[in-house]
């Protein structure tokens, strides 16, 4: 699967096939990159067609193991010490996998991360990976264990949704309203957190956020996908006890934009020029750059404008549908 990349710390999905991998991916490098990613091997190193530079592999040499709450089966895991061939100009981004729980929490670079393993794994040794490659094709892994959670009570832990999203629209802001407590003796015990998470194919896993403590709600930033089989996952705990739920499955709609920048006689930005589409019309911030958002799919006529200012074209045509639901445009001044 071929993903592109821009600056540092994106993430994506694993596009692993087997249904049961949770990924958390990181990149860095240079704005508009192409590289395939997320190959797995045992082998430790992993090369791909575009590898023919002669370049060293990454290699991670250390990682080191925290344990956050061993009960819990909680770890933070940090690569300390990784190799990539800077002098042939790779650069590197890690990843991060497992088939034995999730991960909540994560550095900005994905060097570090926090480990959760799923409830009853008490007694098994968990296995966690981690990537790192380069904008080369190149990419090397280890792999550590850690010790499963001794955490499989869920009585006494109350936990639901008591809002079921039905369709979303991307970029909408949508109040997650859950009710979690744990209850002894008829009595509220206090502490108990919960972890939010989502998936747009109703495998791999997206955190959204983790330790809310107090209230009842969360207002969720819907990312802008095109996907119609989303979930939403909550993971409720107190001490030794956890419990998770999943909503309904739901649709999330993108919303439609144009958005470009407009370039003087110099390859500059220019500012205070005039774009519109659609009905909509916005002016250039001072590097040039401009967004808008439209109504929906449809042929939308972007067109920039500016007193005295001729542009070498002033119009384009674009076309928006479920599957490119924004596009970019650049206009030069002649």
């Amino acid at each position: 699967m071929e993903v592109p990349y821009r600056g540092h710390g994106v993430r994506h999905v694993c596009p692993k096939s087997d249904g049961r991998s949770v990924c958390l991916c990181g990149v860095a490098g240079e704005s508009g990159s192409r590289l395939r990613i997320c190959q797995t091997s045992r082998s430790g190193v992993r090369a791909n067609e575009h590898s023919d530079r002669g370049a060293a592999p990454p290699q991670i040499r250390d990682i080191g193991i925290e344990a956050l709450d061993e009960d819990a089966g909680k770890y933070r895991l940090t690569i300390n010490d990784y190799a990539v061939d800077r002098a042939a100009g790779a650069e590197p981004f890690f990843f991060w996998k497992t088939e034995d729980g999730y991960f909540s929490g994560f550095s900005d670079d994905y060097t570090s991360v926090e480990f959760v393993a799923n409830p009853g794994t008490s007694g098994k040794s968990l296995e966690i990976s981690a990537y790192v490659g380069d904008n080369l094709g190149y990419i090397g892994f280890k792999t550590v264990a850690v010790q499963g959670s001794r955490i499989s009570h869920q009585d006494g832990v109350q936990l639901q949704l008591t809002s079921q999203p039905a369709e979303l629209k991307g970029w909408d802001r949508y109040d997650i309203q859950y009710d979690a407590r744990l209850i002894f003796g008829g009595k509220v015990v206090p502490g108990t957190s919960v972890d939010i998470y989502y998936t747009v194919d109703g495998t791999s896993w997206q955190p959204v956020t983790s330790g809310l403590i107090s209230g009842n709600r969360y207002t969720w930033l819907v990312p802008n996908v095109n996907a119609g089989n989303v979930r939403l996952k909550l993971v409720a705990q107190n001490g030794a006890y956890i419990k998770s739920i999943e909503s309904d499955v739901f649709s999330i709609a993108p919303s439609y934009y144009i958005e470009g920048k407009v370039l003087d006689k110099a390859g500059h930005g220019a500012s205070g020029v005039s774009v519109s589409a659609g009905g909509a019309a916005v002016v250039t911030d001072s590097d040039g750059s401009y967004f808008i958002k439209v109504t929906g799919p449809g042929t939308y006529s972007v067109q920039a404008s500016k007193t005295g200012v001729g542009f070498v074209k002033s119009s384009f045509d674009v076309t928006l549908d479920g599957k490119n639901y924004y596009d970019t445009k650049i206009f030069r001044v002649k």
